[in-house]
């Protein structure tokens, strides 16, 4: 027996959709991201539409509680094909990017049921304070430090620290029952409040609490990911 697949190629257009705040200070920004696309047959509820409604608190709060430093929110589009508008904003805009000192993202979150993951690309400091951050806000999150299969990982390979947040669990990722059905409000709520939290703290620090470097082992990574 033999399957032949019969198939149309069709070439559309997406694009980032981006938002600043302005803060008092303009250097030491931070940036914000999540990504907008879905895949085929996939209704995107937990894939990544959490993690664009986490983003949209974010912003929406922020635009009434203006922070001290700058900060500027990526909705990428293309995910899902390799990083392609994540990786499209950083070959446009890589003069910019030495203004960010540490970045954001957050991709799948809201799951009724499953456990909340940070993932650190950077310095193993920037792990040490989201720790402790956990430990004072009584969050119960599992720290990691290396690269994610995200849109972190296009910034951190142009030298933006990047820490990605994610609720694991059952949200059937890249299939058709990734629906809202398997998350819940509170959970969505439970995981923006503590990104708020450290953001809070980081945006407002009278000094830039973690250093703006990527240890050699994580380059190391980030050089196989992309290669």
């Amino acid at each position: 027996m033999t399957i032949e697949l019969k198939q149309n190629n069709t070439v559309l257009h997406s694009g980032n959709i981006v938002a600043d705040i302005k803060g008092i200070k303009d250097k030491e920004k931070m940036l914000f991201t999540a990504h907008y696309d879905s895949t085929m047959f996939s209704k995107g509820a937990w894939d990544n539409a959490s993690g664009c409604a986490n983003l949209m608190s974010l912003y929406s709060y922020f635009i009434k509680n203006k922070p001290d430093r700058s900060i500027r929110f990526i909705w990428c589009g293309g995910e899902e094909l390799g990083l392609k508008g994540s990786r499209a904003y950083v070959e446009r805009h890589m003069q910019e990017l030495d203004d960010f000192s540490l970045g954001i993202n957050i991709d799948m979150t809201g799951t009724v049921i499953g456990n909340d993951i940070a993932c650190v690309t950077g310095d193993d400091s920037i792990k040490s304070y989201l720790q402790y951050c956990a430990s004072e806000a009584a969050f119960p999150v599992s720290v990691s430090s290396g690269i994610f299969p995200s849109d972190s990982s296009s910034f951190a390979y142009a030298g933006v620290p990047f820490i990605v947040f994610q609720r694991g669990g059952q949200g059937g990722m890249h299939t058709r029952n990734d629906r809202i059905d398997f998350l819940s409000e509170r959970s969505l709520r439970n995981t923006t409040e503590f990104i708020r939290f450290v953001s809070q703290r980081l945006l407002n620090s009278k000094r830039f609490p973690v250093p703006r470097t990527i240890p050699e082992r994580i380059r190391e990574e980030l050089e196989n990911y992309f290669r």
